[in-house]
């Protein structure tokens, strides 16, 4: 593809994201301003100032106070720092009853992983991405290794400067095209001298903060030119490639590739016949107007109660141009009747902040944080808190379902690449050569709180099989104990250094049978040498007896 070819792509692309950027800009405007994205203009000309005023119009932070709460929600829900929050799973050798040693190894390259990913910017470009995406419905996360210090690098990429689109009958997007801006002194950092045009290295020398427009475009690569095994590949033999282009010059400042979609693209909620997303701040965009503009009423009620409105004569002592009405002032008039307050009607007040309420409530209905924030300061008891859980998981379970497939899924894939490929792993075991692939499951809090009723149901199942026992032992027979602590182990994400695996327990129990069989052996050969010393001492007696006193005189000197 020439560069030519990149630049009508990308004007196609605009095309299909323009009837969409009016109800993006107005969900940040009245959700979260200080995100505002540029959609038409590159250079992001005056967004600072429509930020600002963004900010300085908006009366009501009910919204932005729940999109916050929604974003810290979700965040610690799915990708917590402080616990592991998915687990490798290779695909048809996976049984939650019996723990393998290659099941081990996948735990090790998952914690490796995990500490490398929260040991990263992770966390703190992932605020901003889930922010965009629960505002605008969709988010753009770049993933990379961190070439001068090692471990992951992530990038949330303003959603004004990309478009995206999808080769794939499933629709996850697997292309990206990126319009951005860097000045010539950074392209030419970036790129090195010799791979710059000539118009670049002009501005270099005379001109080095003047700016350049660059187009990146990241799509899956023909699969006749993708050669070579993984980690072996060139870069431009890679099954995803990757140009990066001067739009103005039409000059490729270099080709290179991947071998997985370097990008986490994920939707909200896609939007028919589109490959773009709308989020949770459109559903309460209508509701968070009549909220604005009803505090703005309410306020400008509350200065007209409190400074009141004023009657003046204009009767040449008194100029109602120029009178101020201000605490500690004398104001010289002709009478007392000449200046005097009017009643405003302070009764509207209520009704205003009735309907006011009426609206704040409905939006925090929406954004879930009526249910999300914490209720009272006590703490909370242990069904408590299990109760919470239930609801938390209810209320964002539709919304984690996507974030799984479209955000943790391709965040996953893209790091577990990086990571094989990086040479610090151990080798892995050869059962694992059997499965077909490795996929994930989910531990995080939402997808713990519906494992615990695999611990729920274990629990009461023994509980209920331990009162048929106490009638029939055989009922026993029909449960595996075995299995039950795995699956409760699991359940709990107990850590699996804590539980030995199957191939342990049987060395573990074949250890205990042949210690208990050597034990007993022994204890029967005391038993033997016991009986047979005992016999031993009867017949001496026996002989004893029937001997002479010269004859047992003579034995015992021998």
């Amino acid at each position: 593809m020439n560069a030519q070819q990149i630049l009508k792509r990308l004007s196609q692309l605009k095309s299909e994201r323009i009837k969409h950027e009016t109800t993006w800009k107005e969900c940040y405007k009245y959700c979260a301003p200080e995100r505002q994205q540029s959609f038409q203009d590159v250079a992001a000309t005056g967004l600072e100032t429509e930020r600002k005023t963004a900010r300085n119009e908006l009366y009501d932070t009910t919204a932005c106070e729940g999109i916050q709460l929604l974003t810290s929600s979700v965040y610690s829900g799915t990708t917590s720092p402080v616990s592991l929050w998915f687990k490798s799973v290779p695909s048809g050798i996976d049984t939650p009853s019996q723990l393998t040693q290659g099941e081990q190894w996948l735990e090790t390259v998952d914690n490796f992983i995990f500490r490398n990913i929260h040991s990263s910017n992770f966390d703190s470009e992932i605020v901003d991405f889930l922010t965009d995406l629960i505002v605008a419905g969709w988010a753009v996360l770049y993933v990379d290794t961190n070439r001068d210090k090692g471990g992951y690098t992530f990038n949330t990429w303003s959603i004004g400067n990309c478009y995206i689109s999808s080769t794939q009958a499933n629709g996850l997007i697997d292309t990206v095209f990126r319009e951005f801006e860097l000045t010539a002194e950074q392209i030419v950092s970036e790129f090195g001298l010799d791979n710059v045009s000539d118009k670049v290295k002009a501005a270099a020398e005379k001109k080095p903060d003047q700016k350049f427009t660059l187009v990146q475009a990241i799509f899956p690569r023909d699969k006749q030119f993708v050669k070579g095994e993984e980690g072996k590949r060139i870069n431009k033999a890679m099954p995803v490639a990757s140009y990066t282009i001067e739009a103005q010059t039409k000059h490729i400042l270099v080709e290179s590739g991947f071998e997985e979609f370097p990008l986490v693209v994920s939707r909200f909620r896609k939007l028919p016949e589109s490959p773009y997303g709308i989020g949770m701040a459109n559903m309460v965009l209508s509701d968070v107007k009549t909220v604005n503009q009803l505090m703005k009423l309410s306020l400008q009620t509350a200065e007209l109660n409190l400074g009141g409105l004023w009657i003046a004569q204009h009767d040449g002592v008194i100029n109602p141009n120029t009178l101020r009405i201000r605490p500690n002032a004398i104001i010289a008039a002709n009478s007392v009747d000449a200046i005097k307050r009017l009643d405003t009607g302070s009764a509207s007040i209520g009704i205003g902040l009735d309907f006011l309420q009426h609206f704040q409530a409905k939006i925090k209905r929406t954004l879930m944080s009526d249910q999300l924030t914490p209720q009272g300061s006590s703490p909370l008891t242990a069904t408590e808190i299990q109760a919470r859980v239930n609801v938390y998981r209810n209320q964002l379970g539709s919304i984690f379902s996507r974030l799984q497939a479209e955000y943790l899924q391709t965040l996953l894939d893209r790091c577990w690449g990086l990571a094989m490929r990086s040479g610090l792993l151990p080798p892995a075991p050869e059962e694992l050569m059997q499965a077909s692939k490795i996929s994930f499951s989910f531990i995080n809090p939402m997808a713990a709180s519906a494992k615990l009723e695999w611990v729920t149901s274990t629990q009461e199942l023994m509980m209920n099989i331990g009162q048929m026992a106490q009638i029939d032992q055989t009922v026993l027979d029909n449960i595996n104990l075995d299995a039950m602590v795995q699956i409760m182990a699991d359940g709990l994400n107990v850590p699996k250094e804590a539980i030995r695996t199957s191939e342990e327990i049987a060395e573990l129990r074949q250890l205990k049978q042949e210690q208990q069989e050597a034990m007993q052996a022994q204890q029967q050969q005391q038993a033997m040498t016991s009986e047979l010393g005992g016999a031993a001492i009867d017949i001496a007696k026996d002989q004893a007896k029937q001997m002479t006193p010269e004859q047992l005189g003579a034995m015992l000197e021998q």
